[in-house]
């Protein structure tokens, strides 16, 4: 995604002033950076959420089989 996208190109910006990944997002109507970064996150725990899902059903299917007699 492009720089411009990232930190909002605005006419109030000035050549003495240049922005670092440090200073974050500024928010705007539409930033594509800050979209994509929060749909980022977003799958990052929808896939954690699957991962901790999956480690239960394991569990629930050992404890299961572990009560059988």
């Amino acid at each position: 995604f492009s720089t411009a996208s990232s930190y909002s190109a605005r006419k109030e910006n000035e050549l003495r002033h240049l922005f670092t990944e440090a200073e974050g997002f500024r928010d705007d109507d539409y930033i594509y950076a800050k979209e994509l970064c929060d749909r980022l996150e977003i799958i990052k725990a929808m896939k954690q959420m699957r991962i901790q899902s999956n480690q239960c059903l394991k569990a629930h299917k050992n404890l299961k089989a572990s009560l059988r007699f």
